[in-house]
């Protein structure tokens, strides 16, 4: 992907994720990439990157290849899904909506 993508204004973004593709469907922005990482480190590098900003984790959950991360933040609510493609790739799924 050539430009960062249009994530909401201060939204936590590890620098260990490439964002790959962006589209929105109705009023929602869908945001890829991946992880160069397993699971866990990408799990854990998501929750601790909402530390300090307007963003709050509503719900979260972790298996051993799925994990997904709730979120909700000013004038947006949404998740970050997390799938181990491989050992040392983690694929990323961003949705956000106006909440």
């Amino acid at each position: 992907m050539p430009k960062q993508p249009q994530l909401a204004p201060g939204f936590p973004s590890p620098s260990e994720v490439t964002y790959t593709t962006e589209r929105e469907i109705g009023p929602s922005q869908i945001v890829k990439g991946y992880w160069t990482g397993d699971i866990g480190a990408a799990f854990d590098g998501y929750k601790e990157s909402f530390d300090g900003t307007d963003y709050s984790i509503t719900k979260e959950e972790r298996e051993d290849v799925d994990a997904e991360v709730n979120f909700s933040g000013p004038g947006v609510s949404g998740q970050i899904k997390l799938l181990q493609s491989c050992k040392e790739r983690t694929d990323v799924t961003i949705t956000t909506r106006p909440s």
